[in-house]
């Protein structure tokens, strides 16, 4: 972990991958799903679910969902 550090390893940019994210949400418009939303933040849609405990995919417009930081996995798939 030392060597990353030195080597610059950990850091995207000037920001470092450990920094806590800011918190996100969407507020469902109608027609919208859950599929769609997880895809327009880059998100699973059981991450979605799960950080909003949902139990289906029923959502209603006027919900607010909190959206989960997307994976390190999708974060390093997409550099």
């Amino acid at each position: 972990l030392t060597a990353a550090l030195a080597a610059g390893g950990l850091w995207a940019g000037a920001v470092p991958l450990w920094a806590a994210p800011r918190p996100r949400t969407h507020v469902v418009r109608a027609g919208e799903t859950l599929g769609g939303i997880a895809a327009r933040y880059d998100v699973t849609i059981p991450d979605l679910k799960a950080r909003n405990g949902l139990r289906d995919d029923l959502i209603r417009p006027g919900q607010r969902l909190a959206i989960p930081a997307p994976s390190v996995v999708a974060a390093v798939a997409r550099a």
